[in-house]
């Protein structure tokens, strides 16, 4: 289907799967993808963007979540950056998840993530010390909120949530909703028109 959203679960498009490399924080990676899937050709200037700006910061997470993986790059940098963390990676697109499983496997990383198919936290019952997402912000507001507010419930007591938008697709907004629902929200980096947003769970 020519409009088919990558958020779908079960996309109807043609199953082609592609395959390229490319490098996140100065490491080479490979990667399948496929029709239905975001950014399907290259990694996104945004997931690109985000993973550098975590690089950069000084935390130790025993627990990370990649909140809708895709077919899996920030996991794989989650898996390399915290060694000893556990790693859950989540995706409600069963394209996606079949690709996030062949990289992390082809990547040495399968043993590192776990995967699980999950509506944003429909089948996750634990809590993180930090969660990364880019969102599927096609799938509307309504989606990105409940995103945010689930996310503070999932987090451990100064757990971190760590968010990437572009401002024409709502980073205003989305900076609002992490303050209501956080009572925080800091801009780590602004490049291009993508924002790196992050709320830390402080009660």
């Amino acid at each position: 289907m020519k409009n088919e959203q990558y958020f779908a679960a079960n996309p109807t498009s043609i199953d082609k799967e592609f395959t390229f490399n490319e490098k996140m924080i100065g490491k080479n990676y490979q990667f399948y993808s496929n029709n239905g899937v975001f950014s399907k050709n290259r990694l996104d200037f945004g997931t690109l963007t985000l993973v550098d700006v975590v690089a950069n910061l000084t935390l130790s997470p025993k627990t990370v979540l990649d909140l809708g993986t895709g077919y899996g790059p920030i996991a794989l940098f989650a898996a390399n950056q915290y060694p000893k963390a556990q790693i859950i990676a989540t995706e409600v697109n069963e394209r996606a998840l079949k690709e996030a499983r062949k990289n992390f496997e082809i990547n040495g990383l399968e043993s590192r993530i776990k995967v699980i198919k999950s509506d944003l936290f429909s089948n996750i019952n634990q809590s993180f010390d930090l969660i990364i997402s880019n969102p599927p912000f096609r799938a509307g507001k309504k989606l990105i909120n409940s995103l945010v507010e689930q996310s503070f419930k999932h987090l451990t007591m100064k757990g971190q949530l760590i968010l990437v938008v572009q401002r024409k697709q709502g980073e205003p907004s989305l900076k609002k909703k992490m303050t209501e629902v956080f009572g925080n929200c800091e801009i780590l980096k602004r490049n291009k028109g993508y924002y790196i947003l992050k709320a830390q769970n402080i009660e």
